[in-house]
């Protein structure tokens, strides 16, 4: 028996004194009690593993989260993650989701980087990891504030960490990912909607005739997604990624215009392959997204597809001039403009992937 200890432990700058009295009974082996952004945890080292699943009452098939200081925790228990992986934890970490990966020996793991700086630190302290799981008994609701913690476990943990009632109320959303694929295993506030946006995309792209402004957007797309996702061009349909584009009036099998072309090798891509086509209903049910070079597109489309309305926006907010007929250097300010949407584009759909680190 214990006689349990509650100590105040804000979300930032908690006192050394918290972070020092967690520290010594987790490195002690024993379990506490701790706040997420989500819903009050246990947690525990390797070594009190046991103890852990013996408070929950939790079957042993049933494993445990390691909730980890930092990203890069998690390579240290497997050398690499499939790339869809990197991307949720990128996108919402720290935050309120758990990615379960397979392991080739444990069979699977599930990480998380709580939103909570002072568990961060407190998990730096002891090796930058923790097991953990919810404070509730198995099959109960979630504990959410610490007062409801110290009635379900008062004299069997030394301490619990008091940070007032948990933000979220809810506890995370848990995703298994491996390379064939995904599946939400537990939604949460993150739905499985959103995981979706990082999973997979279908881009169109449309002008008017589908032979200047619209190839170069989608080639000049499809060169920054692979960039800002860090997933190599080749590989960006394996991994659920597809860019097309269209012409509202265009007809079939127009090579790109001869400054196109060249402007597009000065940005490092190729139009040489490309082949007009004309949009049609498949190509909008087909798209995730769709972009269109100015108002005019806007109105057209969506007077032949209004039913597409939650999916067309403008490329930039300024329009993209025509620049048939234009010399090569109206084609370069073109394509300046159409860059300048994209990366606009991009952090609003990948917001995470415009931070540093």
């Amino acid at each position: 028996m214990f006689s349990t200890e509650v100590l105040p432990f804000p979300q930032e700058n908690p006192p050394s004194s918290s972070l020092e009295a967690g520290a010594f009974w987790l490195q002690k082996g024993e379990v506490i009690g701790f706040p997420t952004e989500t819903v009050y945890g246990l947690g525990a080292l390797e070594k009190g593993r046991d103890k852990l699943f013996s408070l929950k009452r939790r079957s042993l098939e049933k494993p445990f989260t390691w909730h980890i200081s930092h990203p890069d925790v998690v390579f240290q228990f497997l050398p690499s993650i499939p790339s869809l992986a990197k991307r949720i934890m990128k996108q919402y970490w720290p935050g309120p989701v758990t990615v379960v990966v397979p392991h080739p020996e444990k069979g699977t793991l599930g990480f998380r980087q709580p939103a909570h700086e002072g568990l961060q630190h407190l998990i730096e302290k002891v090796g930058g990891a923790i097991l953990g799981t919810s404070a509730n008994l198995s099959g109960e609701p979630p504990a959410t504030t610490a007062e409801e913690v110290f009635r379900l476990y008062q004299g069997k943990i030394p301490l619990i960490l008091d940070a007032g009632a948990a933000p979220l109320k809810e506890a995370s959303t848990v995703v298994y990912v491996d390379d064939k694929g995904w599946k939400i295993l537990r939604e949460g506030i993150i739905s499985a909607s959103m995981i979706e946006k990082l999973a997979q995309g279908k881009f169109l792209f449309v002008c008017t005739g589908n032979t200047c402004r619209s190839p170069l957007a989608a080639q000049l797309f499809r060169h920054s997604l692979s960039k800002f996702l860090q997933i190599p061009e080749e590989k960006l349909e394996k991994e659920g990624f597809f860019v097309k584009s269209a012409g509202l009036f265009a007809p079939s099998n127009l090579p790109a215009t001869d400054h196109a072309r060249q402007v597009a090798k000065e940005w490092g891509v190729s139009l040489d392959w490309h082949s007009s086509q004309p949009l049609t209903k498949e190509l909008v049910d087909w798209a995730d997204y769709i972009f269109v070079m100015t108002q005019s597109h806007y109105d057209s489309l969506l007077a032949s597809y209004p039913e597409a309305k939650h999916k067309v926006f403008l490329l930039h907010p300024e329009g993209i001039p025509d620049p048939f007929g234009g010399s090569v250097e109206t084609y370069r300010q073109t394509a300046r403009r159409i860059q300048e949407g994209l990366e606009k584009i991009l952090l609003e759909i990948y917001p995470s992937y415009g931070k540093k680190g």
